[in-house]
């Protein structure tokens, strides 16, 4: 039951942290890029809607697990959509990847966060060939311009192997934060029984 409500409060905190990335992003891409042309209202109208269901889907306390493997997906799909539509591999937000990787370490565990890491990796590479190719011109995306298609392969593979360093990162800190805990908890449990075996005694 306690590992229940953690889950709840993890999920909540994650959408709130979502709602305060997309403002970021929102205000830097008004600045730094055309909004007409880039479409950031949408996008932005989008992350808040979504971010309202998940909060709606939170609070019936049900299908956790698939909430957060909705979460997750979501956040790289959008996240993917961000980093196209602002120069694809010389985005600035490329970084934003490491978010999902992170939100699967503190929602799940270990193992989904470096599955996260792959899965940032396949989309971001998949991604970038589609651009390169020009399959998302239908979307009012440009090709990336200047580049070979090897170029683009050599520097969307190096990517991907820095999205699973760092989930492997995150992975091998979480293991060990939730050793920290349950060594806490044994702690804690071995602090109560000497003082029931105190009272007892007395």
């Amino acid at each position: 039951m306690e590992q229940r409500k953690r889950m709840i409060d993890r999920l909540q905190r994650v959408v709130l942290l979502r709602l305060f990335f997309t403002t970021l992003v929102f205000s830097i891409g008004h600045i730094k890029f055309s909004v007409e042309q880039l479409n950031f209202y949408w996008l932005i109208a989008f992350v808040y809607f979504v971010s309202v269901i998940f909060i709606l889907a939170v609070r019936t306390k049900r299908y956790l697990r698939l909430q957060i493997a909705a979460q997750i997906g979501v956040d790289i799909l959008l996240i993917a959509v961000i980093v196209v539509n602002t120069g694809g591999l010389g985005s600035l937000f490329l970084l934003l990847y490491v978010f999902p990787i992170m939100s699967a370490g503190y929602l799940a565990s270990a193992t989904a966060s470096l599955m996260a890491a792959i899965l940032v990796g396949c989309v971001h590479l998949s991604a970038n060939i589609a651009q390169a190719y020009g399959v998302l011109r239908c979307f009012h995306i440009q090709t990336i311009p200047d580049q070979s298609i090897a170029s683009i392969l050599y520097t969307s593979y190096v990517h991907m192997l820095t999205f699973i360093l760092v989930g492997i990162c995150f992975a091998s800190l979480v293991r060990r934060l939730k050793q920290m805990e349950s060594r806490m908890r044994i702690n804690e449990h071995l602090a109560l029984v000497g003082e029931v075996s105190a009272e007892i005694a007395h």
